[in-house]
């Protein structure tokens, strides 16, 4: 990893706080785009641009919607199999369980290597995504993994607050996408 974690999480912030403070509109459209089921594939495509190194502009929404849904079926097939060992009771849930969290750390590399790739061909080089890990370090991957996953933990307490906790949440996942997937693309990069 080139950046040390409280660095790249100060520079994702602020690259955040960049693409979206002062400008109301778009991340007010981004609020729709991101909690609306199947209209959120133009969000997660949007998002997705930040794996490539763009902004996360509101052009071409046709390729950020197709981009949205294979993300969803790359993650679908990833997931498949750790899902279907988990309706195995009790051995099944525990075996299902580690399997999901091995999957969800190639999943992460998957999603960026289809973005830079174009095709899903990069998103299954399960090769490519090992080497990717093993140069940043297994361990050093994995605390970035949980620094991404708090970012969006964090997030997600404020929702417990009935009612104005599910208005900020609402409001703050954006920024909170933006920061997140920005992190990753530092670490991946």
């Amino acid at each position: 990893m080139t950046l040390p974690i409280a660095e790249n999480v100060k520079q994702s912030f602020e690259y955040a706080k960049g693409t979206l403070f002062g400008k109301w509109v778009d991340w007010l459209i981004l609020i729709v785009l991101t909690i609306i089921p199947v209209v959120n594939f133009i969000g997660i495509g949007r998002y997705l641009k930040i794996f490539r190194g763009e902004d996360p502009s509101m052009d071409d929404i046709g390729k950020c919607f197709m981009d949205g849904l294979m993300v969803f079926i790359i993650a679908f097939v990833y997931m498949i199999i750790p899902a279907i060992i988990l309706i195995i009771p009790i051995i099944g849930w525990i075996i299902g369980f580690i399997l999901m969290i091995a999957v969800a750390l190639l999943l992460i590399p998957a999603i960026y290597g289809f973005a830079n790739n174009g095709s899903l061909g990069g998103a299954f080089a399960f090769k490519n995504h090992l080497e990717t890990i093993k140069g940043i370090g297994w361990g050093e991957y994995i605390i970035a993994v949980i620094v991404f996953m708090l970012i969006l933990f964090v997030l997600s307490i404020v929702n417990i607050i009935p009612v104005l906790g599910t208005i900020l949440w609402i409001i703050a996942l954006p920024f909170a996408l933006i920061m997140a997937f920005k992190f990753i693309a530092n670490v991946l990069a």
